[in-house]
C-alpha cells in the first residue's frame, strides 16, 4: 500500500509590527517622537525673534520716527504666515546626524561670510543691512535641525522671499523707481504683502491662491492712496493685517485641490528631537544675539542757525531733484560753491535736507559720488575744527580712475537747522591744479552697488596705497572748520538755536 503524506500545511500566522526586525519598516508613516510640530515651529520662531531682537528694536524705533523702510516691521509676520503654509513635506528618508552636519556647515560658513563682508565693506554692508541675513541663516539652521533637511529644502520659496526683502535696498530701489512718494512706498509694501499671501496659500488650488492675492491688493488700495499722514499705520494694515486676513479667509473656504501624492504630513518625516535639542539651539541664539553684528546708533545732531550757509560765504549753484525719490518729496540736495583758495584744489559743499531724522539715517551709508571701487566711511576724531560724528570718504586715486576721471575726498556730518535735519558734505577734488571741480552727486545704483561690488570683491582687486595728497585733506579740514566755526557762533540777532 503506497505511503500517503497526510501532513496538513498550516496557514501563516499574522505577524504584528512588534515582531518585525528593526531593519524592516511598514508603509505606514512612523509616529513622530519627541517634540510635536507646533512646539518645534514655536521654538524656531522664538529662537529667531531673540536673535533678531536688537536689530528689530532699531527698526521699530526708526519706523515710529518716520523711516521709509517701515515695511520691515511687518516682515517677521509675513515670514511666519508663509512658514505656516508648509504643512506637508516630500517623501524620503531623513538622517538626523546628517541634519546636524549640514546645519553646522551652513551656520558656520554663512555667518562667517557675513562677518567677513561687514569687515571688508562696512559701508555697503550697513546700507544693505547684511546683519539681517544672519537671522535668515540661523532660521535655516533651526529648521534643518528641528524639522529635517528635506523640509528645509521644501521651504525654498520662504528663504528666497526673505533674502529679497530682509534688506531694504530692493524696496527702496522699487519705491524710487515709482517716484519716491509715501504712496509709492505703500504700494511696494502692499505688493510684498500680496506676494506673501500667494506663498502662504501653496496648499490651495491655484485659482484660490490668485483670488486671495488679488483681494489682498484690492483691499489695500483705499489705504494706500491716503497714507501721506499715516505712513506706518498704513504699512502695518496694508502689508500686515490685510495679508493675514486674506490667508485666513482663503483657508476657511472649501479647497478644490486634490492631495499631492508626492507629499506627506510634516509629522511623518520629522527627526526625533527633544527639549535638550532646543536648549542647544538656545545657546547658539544667545551667542548670535551677543555678537551684535552692526549697530546703527548715532549721537544726536547738534543744532545750528538756519542761515549758516549765507554766513559761511557759500553760494548756491545747483540742486538735484533725484534725491526726492530716495528721501521723500520734502527733501532737497543743494550744492554750494566754496570760496576759492589760491594753490588749493577746488571744493564744494553739498547739503541734503529732510524734515525726518529717520529718513536721513536710512541714507547714512549711501555713497552719492562715483568711485572706481567700493568705498567706505571712516570715523574722524572730533577736534576744535571738526564737528562730532564727522566721517571721511574718498575715492582711490591710486586705482584705475572712474569713467569721468574725477577723484575726490569728502568730510561729512549731520546737523539740525531749525526743523530740518541735514547731512553736510565738504567735497574736494583730488586734482591739485584747482581747475577741476569735484564730481556732482548722483543717484545710487542698487545693481552696481550690489552685483558690481561683489564682483569686485571676488576678483580680489588690491586696495591701492589709499594715499591722499596732504593739500587735499588740508583743504577739506580748513573748509570744514570754517563752516563749523560760523555754525557755532551766535547770530547777530541773538541766540542761534531754533527748534
Amino acid at each position: 500500500m503506497p505511503n500517503i503524506d497526510v501532513t496538513a500545511t498550516a496557514a501563516p500566522r499574522p505577524v504584528s509590527d512588534r515582531e518585525l526586525p528593526d531593519d524592516i519598516s511598514t508603509d505606514a508613516p512612523a509616529k513622530p517622537t519627541g517634540l510635536g510640530v507646533l512646539p518645534r515651529g514655536t521654538a524656531v520662531a522664538l529662537l529667531c525673534m531673540v536673535a533678531y531682537a536688537s536689530s528689530y528694536a532699531h527698526i521699530f524705533a526708526d519706523a515710529v520716527a518716520g523711516s521709509r523702510t517701515a515695511y520691515l516691521v511687518v516682515l517677521p509676520v509675513l515670514a511666519l504666515l508663509i512658514a505656516a503654509g508648509y504643512r506637508t513635506t516630500s517623501h524620503g528618508v531623513g538622517d538626523g546626524e546628517s541634519d546636524w552636519i549640514v546645519a553646522a556647515l551652513i551656520g558656520i560658513l554663512g555667518l562667517a561670510a557675513i562677518y567677513l563682508l561687514i569687515g571688508r565693506m562696512p559701508t555697503l554692508s550697513a546700507w544693505w543691512r547684511l546683519e539681517s541675513l544672519a537671522v535668515l541663516v540661523w532660521a535655516v539652521c533651526c529648521v534643518i535641525i528641528l524639522f529635517g533637511m528635506r523640509h528645509a529644502l521644501t521651504m525654498w520659496s520662504l528663504w528666497l522671499f526673505l533674502a529679497c526683502f530682509a534688506t531694504p535696498v530692493p524696496y527702496l530701489a522699487a519705491t524710487a523707481a515709482l517716484g519716491g512718494t509715501p504712496i509709492d512706498g505703500a504700494i511696494v509694501a502692499a505688493a510684498i504683502g500680496a506676494v506673501a499671501v500667494f506663498l502662504a496659500t501653496r496648499t490651495l488650488a491655484m485659482r484660490r491662491r490668485l483670488a486671495a492675492t488679488a483681494i489682498s491688493l484690492a483691499a489695500s488700495a483705499p489705504l494706500v492712496v491716503n497714507c501721506a499722514s499715516w505712513f506706518l499705520p498704513t504699512i502695518i494694515v496694508a502689508a500686515g493685517v490685510i495679508p493675514v486676513l486674506s490667508v485666513i479667509g482663503a483657508r476657511l473656504t472649501p479647497n478644490s485641490r486634490s492631495a499631492d501624492p508626492t507629499e506627506r504630513p510634516i509629522s511623518a518625516a520629522m527627526p526625533h528631537r527633544s527639549v535638550r535639542t532646543v536648549g542647544v539651539l538656545a545657546v547658539g541664539t544667545a551667542i548670535l544675539a551677543a555678537a551684535g553684528l552692526h549697530q546703527h546708533d548715532a549721537a544726536a545732531p547738534r543744532t545750528i542757525p538756519t542761515d549758516w550757509t549765507a554766513r559761511s560765504g557759500l553760494s548756491r549753484i545747483a540742486s538735484y531733484d533725484f534725491v526726492t525719490k530716495f528721501a521723500g518729496p520734502d527733501s532737497t540736495l543743494v550744492r554750494f560753491a566754496a570760496p576759492d583758495q589760491k594753490g588749493m584744489p577746488a571744493a564744494a559743499v553739498d547739503v541734503l535736507s529732510t524734515p525726518s531724522e529717520a529718513v536721513l539715517a536710512d541714507l547714512s551709508d549711501v555713497v552719492w559720488y562715483p568711485a572706481a571701487r567700493p568705498v567706505s566711511y571712516r570715523a574722524v576724531a572730533a577736534s576744535a575744527g571738526i564737528p562730532a560724528g564727522t566721517r571721511v570718504l574718498h575715492s582711490d586715486a591710486d586705482a584705475a580712475a572712474d569713467a569721468r576721471g574725477v577723484d575726490w575726498y569728502a568730510l561729512t556730518w549731520t546737523q539740525r537747522a531749525g526743523s530740518l535735519f541735514q547731512r553736510v558734505t565738504v567735497i574736494v577734488s583730488q586734482s591739485l591744479s584747482g581747475d577741476q571741480a569735484p564730481p556732482t552727486p548722483q543717484p545710487p545704483d542698487a545693481l552696481d552697488a550690489s552685483v558690481g561690488s561683489w564682483l569686485w570683491l571676488s576678483r580680489q582687486r588690491p586696495q591701492g596705497l589709499d594715499h591722499v595728497d596732504p593739500l587735499v585733506s588740508q583743504r577739506a579740514a580748513t573748509l570744514t572748520a570754517a563752516v563749523s566755526a560760523v555754525s557755532d557762533s551766535p547770530s547777530p540777532g541773538g541766540s542761534h538755536r531754533r527748534d
